[in-house]
């Protein structure tokens, strides 16, 4: 792949948050948080906890997808045991990204355009201060009140 520069990267699929929001009836765009790689999971817990304690929202949607599959496991747990009653529901997936790569122009004209499917692994978390289906795949329910410890440095 010397010869060839990358030109794009689409997703095949949809958003498994927008997925996951609609098929629970949540809203998505202001609850749910997309990590990454290089974020901070102390601003994740923080964008949760806000999100969380907004009038009429009383659930977050937590999405990541390849290498931050276990940074949103990681803010997902960490949550439940700062905050009493979350019931979760958690779902895995895969994204088709389909990567298109060129030829550099210092090399031959004969060279083709070269698309690289990849197949991307993603969990989407719903976290819910309401109950949710308890008959639903992947769920949890909250955890006893002696496991969640309140975190009081979380309220900014």
């Amino acid at each position: 792949m010397d010869l060839y520069r990358p030109v794009i990267s689409v997703t095949a699929d949809g958003s498994p948050a927008a997925a996951a929001a609609e098929a629970s009836g949540l809203e998505t765009a202001e609850n749910s948080i997309r990590v990454t790689v290089n974020g901070k999971i102390r601003k994740y817990l923080t964008a949760a906890k806000k999100i969380l304690n907004t009038d009429g929202i009383n659930a977050v949607i937590v999405y990541g997808e390849g290498r931050a599959v276990t940074k949103a496991i990681s803010c997902a747990e960490v949550l439940k045991h700062r905050m009493l009653g979350l019931h979760q529901i958690t779902s895995v997936g895969m994204t088709k990204v389909t990567d298109v790569w060129e030829p550099k122009l210092d090399v031959e004209e004969d060279m083709d355009r070269v698309q690289v499917i990849r197949r991307v692994p993603n969990v989407t978390i719903t976290l819910s201060l309401d109950p949710l289906d308890p008959q639903a795949l992947g769920y949890q329910p909250p955890l006893p009140e002696s496991e969640v410890t309140p975190d009081t440095s979380m309220d900014e």
